[in-house]
């Protein structure tokens, strides 16, 4: 119909930089008069190359994660690649069910949020096969074969905690996801007791709340868990914003005021921390510039056929908004902490 080869016409679907612009447009032209759809899966199957990526993350619900999606999606826009994306809600199982589907597909290449404690050997094995696959969110040791694009969890902690030290405040609490999944949130604990211990302050395990999954509602139950302590903080740093607004809830619900009575500190820069009554004082993460990078540095991988391991490092920024204050002002009266008049 069109008068030009089938070759012409395959090259207008997968390559076409390569044809006329007069040629090109009739070609396509054609194809939507007709409605006429393109078969990618029978495309890809002389050549045995998918066309199809994978991302895994904990879930598509998530301001951070949705922030490094969009920018992935943004960057395909403009290739024929195509997008899986598979939501492991910070399960093992599932993180490893996933995987396996995507491997099952074919993919081409898999960018994961970070992955599991234990499951190293299987990313490792993806890379093995020929499928690129970059990590972020994580730092990986120097000599791995895998790619990433993350940032320093254990700094990130330590900038938080080091900040709630410099307003005075000593007893600490630490509210937390899953440490014994993920390898990041070990490496904040970390931060978090070599702060503790630079200072002279015994690591108290009372005052530290492990939650399952960073949400509004478990911040919420871990804050009513520490001001059930017979001693309670007066600063606690939380390991995402979720948790953290969820645990400024929990104050305002019980009569607590923050910062007057218990400073709070995040971690993430989501929106609505800016937006929070006091607006939260958090450590930022670089989701967008993460997702960005990854997407690209996947997509080099894939068009030059050079699989060897890229590793960056992105900085993180601490956020100094209003949930946080001076400690040395406040005094504590049966649990509470009472404002002093100036000195």
């Amino acid at each position: 119909m069109a008068g030009v080869s089938l070759s012409t016409v395959s090259r207008v679907f997968n390559s076409p930089e390569l044809v006329r612009e007069q040629t090109r447009e009739k070609v396509l032209r054609l194809a939507q008069e007709h409605r006429y759809v393109y078969n990618a899966n029978a495309a890809e199957l002389p050549s045995n190359k998918s066309r199809v990526l994978g991302l895994l993350g904990p879930s598509t619900q998530s301001p951070l994660f949705a922030d490094a999606m969009t920018a992935i999606e943004s960057r395909l826009c403009d290739t024929r690649y195509s997008l899986v994306i598979g939501s492991t809600n910070h399960d093992p199982a599932l993180e490893k069910l996933y995987l396996t589907r995507l491997l099952e597909r074919r993919v081409a290449g898999i960018i994961m949020t970070g992955f599991s404690i234990g499951q190293e050997h299987l990313v490792e094995q993806i890379t093995a096969q020929g499928i690129p696959c970059v990590i972020i969110w994580e730092m990986l040791e120097p000599e791995s074969p895998v790619s990433y694009v993350g940032y320093d969890n254990y700094n990130l902690a330590v900038s938080a905690v080091e900040y709630l030290f410099q307003l005075q405040h000593r007893r600490i609490g630490l509210i937390i996801g899953r440490m014994n999944v993920l390898a990041r949130l070990r490496k904040r604990l970390q931060g978090y007791k070599d702060v503790l211990a630079c200072h002279g302050v015994p690591y108290d395990p009372d005052l530290v709340v492990q939650r399952r999954i960073p949400s509004y509602l478990e911040g919420k139950q871990a804050m009513e868990h520490l001001l059930k302590l017979n001693d309670p903080p007066s600063a606690v740093y939380v390991t995402s914003d979720e948790m953290a607004l969820g645990g400024m809830n929990a104050l305002w619900e019980q009569g607590y005021k923050v910062p007057e009575d218990m400073s709070v500190i995040g971690s993430d820069d989501i929106m609505p921390a800016a937006y929070s009554i006091p607006p939260l004082s958090t450590v930022a993460v670089p989701a967008r510039e993460m997702g960005k990078q990854a997407i690209d540095i996947l997509l080099e991988m894939l068009e030059t056929g050079d699989h060897a391991p890229r590793h960056y490092k992105l900085d993180t920024n601490l956020i100094i908004r209003q949930s946080c204050a001076e400690y040395s002002s406040f005094g504590k009266v049966n649990g509470l902490v009472e404002v002093k008049g100036p000195p």
